[in-house]
């Protein structure tokens, strides 16, 4: 059509994610070996993705989280992720103690203006305490240790205001 040009526009992705690997040894947890992935923009699709697992002999970690910022056409997020994380202090103390925790996360925001937005975060986890002998004599510990009531929530709400213009470079 005449009136009509076509133009073309080559448009070139910054980086948006990181891959890490770590090796290390400490006189706490003794070896250690890690691996993470943390994506702002997963197979193109604007979504976050975070990943780490961390393993030890006395500490040993998994996680998962996944955000989408912009869930509807109004620009509410929504993010969930779940963990995973396994304490044995045998290091430290022998026969002390073991905890093993499972949690998951879920959180929505919305946008009031176009530069604030509320966000909320609610985090679940519940807890398994395994008390060795070292700690039978400790009137504290041994209440946690024989109490099956270790579970635990938070809510979060905060308000965040952000004039940036760009992400990476404001």
């Amino acid at each position: 059509l005449p009136d009509k040009i076509d133009i073309n526009i080559q448009v070139e992705e910054t980086k948006t994610g990181s891959i890490s690997l770590s090796l290390s040894h400490s006189n706490s947890y003794g070896i250690s070996l890690g691996a993470g992935i943390k994506e702002r923009n997963i197979f193109g699709s604007g979504n976050t993705l975070n990943s780490e697992l961390k393993l030890s002999e006395s500490f040993n970690k998994l996680s998962l989280y996944v955000e989408n910022p912009n869930y509807n056409d109004k620009d509410h997020s929504v993010n969930f992720g779940f963990y995973l994380s396994e304490l044995k202090d045998d290091d430290v103390m022998k026969d002390s103690y073991e905890i093993s925790t499972k949690g998951f996360s879920f959180g929505y925001g919305i946008p009031i203006t176009s530069v604030t937005r509320v966000n909320t975060n609610i985090d679940y986890s519940n807890n398994t305490i395994k008390c060795g002998t070292a700690f039978a004599t400790s009137e504290y510990e041994l209440t946690q240790c024989n109490s099956n009531d270790n579970e635990e929530v938070k809510l979060n709400i905060n308000w965040s205001e952000n004039t940036l213009n760009n992400y990476m470079y404001p």
